[in-house]
């Protein structure tokens, strides 16, 4: 995430909604100021299919600048 972008307090779980079908992950967790752990992103069984170019377009719900 940018530099001057706070996303919340650490250890706080933020709500992820993807776009374009993207990713399958729903929840992150932040682990420091600007930077977000998302665990499954393709979901657990690895749902969707890795194509490169690729391209992860999310929002991130909660955040705070």
């Amino acid at each position: 995430m940018p530099e001057l972008l706070t996303l919340g307090d650490i250890n706080t779980k933020v709500k992820i909604v993807p776009k374009n079908e993207s990713l399958k992950a729903t929840e992150g967790t932040i682990i420091s100021s600007n930077v977000i752990e998302i665990e499954d992103v393709f979901g657990k069984d690895n749902e969707i299919n890795m194509n490169v170019p690729l391209k992860l377009e999310f929002e991130i719900h909660s955040s705070q600048n």
